[in-house]
């Protein structure tokens, strides 16, 4: 482990992050992250959902809302909402990779999380994060949602150990991280993890959803080098740069979308996707 992050999970242990379901704060310096662990949980997975640039950690938590899911779920799992410099990820260096591999060992410490299930999501700039997580320490992240971002200038470097199963999120009108430049990263993606050329299309999604205007494409198995992986897209027609969060309306200025409800939980769609894998394969969980 390199110093920087042992130096952090010192003082991530010190800080204590003891008590379910309130909010505790893991002070290094000026950051913190806000840490939710239900009752019931027994070796747990643990979720890190991480903040858009300008977009403090709390507000985040407001918008991703996992306490649902992790109240309810058939196995408890823990979030933590990571607060990063200045209301921004480092994409460039190990500074927020340190950071978050030490709340990793502070959540084992504590909570005895399962090191296999640790997943990854995010909305804008903690999308990009989550992707970037993925591409630098693969071996540590089971699976990834982006929401409404993704490397604007690709990813390079990434180590060749595993490729993370990703689920994209993406609202068709986002014109901030624009949804229209999605088609090429993905396919970078793609040829990095060995996938199929031509996706499984579900229109409308969810199926249960028949008014439903959004839509979803899956690649997989992806298969290269002897990694085995799986790609998604949720297409969330009419949304700008948001996070599809239950029950709210869509900000769109577009007569056809404005005012009216998502058609797709961000949250349910990550939960599901990211419960089904471990770094040891599919984790056989039913959506």
């Amino acid at each position: 482990m390199p110093p920087t992050a042992k130096f952090l999970v010192s003082i991530l242990f010190a800080a204590g992050v003891a008590f379910p379901a309130t909010r505790s704060d893991l002070k290094v310096g000026n950051r913190t992250a806000i840490v939710y662990a239900p009752s019931g949980y027994r070796n747990p997975p643990l979720v890190i959902s991480m903040h858009g640039m300008g977009i403090p950690a709390g507000y985040n938590q407001g918008m991703m809302q996992f306490e649902r899911y992790a109240d309810t779920a058939k196995e408890r799992f823990i979030t933590v909402y990571p607060q990063g410099v200045d209301n921004r990820w480092d994409l460039g260096s190990n500074k927020d990779i340190d950071f978050i591999l030490a709340i990793v060992d502070s959540m084992s410490r504590r909570y005895g999380i399962d090191r296999n299930r640790v997943y990854a999501t995010g909305f804008s700039m903690g999308g990009m994060m989550s992707w970037y997580l993925s591409c630098k320490i693969p071996d540590k992240i089971a699976a990834i949602v982006p929401g409404c971002g993704y490397p604007l200038g690709g990813l390079s470097g990434c180590a060749t150990s595993r490729n993370v199963p990703a689920l994209q999120i993406h609202g068709t009108a986002d014109d901030f991280v624009k949804y229209s430049n999605l088609p090429a990263f993905l396919s970078t993606v793609r040829a990095r993890y060995g996938c199929p050329s031509t996706p499984v299309t579900t229109r409308p999604y969810p199926a249960n959803k028949p008014n439903s205007k959004s839509f979803k494409e899956y690649w997989g198995p992806c298969e290269k080098n002897g990694s085995r992986s799986e790609l998604g897209f949720i297409h969330v027609t009419g949304m700008i740069h948001d996070w599809a969060t239950p029950g709210k309306l869509n900000a769109n200025d577009d007569p056809a979308y404005k005012g009216k409800p998502f058609d797709i939980d961000g949250t349910h769609e990550a939960w599901n996707w990211m419960k089904n894998h471990s770094l040891n394969g599919p984790t056989g969980i039913a959506p």
